[in-house]
């Protein structure tokens, strides 16, 4: 596995090694580089998590099906939509 790390030098004689929220230091940035290793292969791991998509209006979905207006509604709709499509400047 590939890991991209991001290196830089903190002050004259100190480098950051950092993949993702892990961070290690040292004196060089190969002794960083290795301090960081060593933390990953001691126990952390980065995983994939496959989450679905998730569309916030998925959750309202369904709630008007037993309203007694929504028949209506829906009705009064079609009738709006038809008599603005035939309006010929519409």
């Amino acid at each position: 596995m590939q890991v991209p790390v991001l290196v830089e030098q903190i002050s004259t004689h100190v480098f950051r090694a950092k993949a993702w929220d892990i961070v290690a230091e040292g004196q060089s940035a190969e002794d960083a580089v290795t301090a960081l290793r060593q933390l990953l292969r001691g126990g952390k791991y980065v995983a994939i998590l496959d989450l679905p998509p998730t569309n916030p209006f998925l959750a309202m979905a369904g709630d008007l099906k037993d309203d007694p207006l929504f028949d209506d509604w829906v009705a009064a709709m079609k009738t709006y939509r038809e008599e603005k499509e035939a309006d010929p400047s519409y």
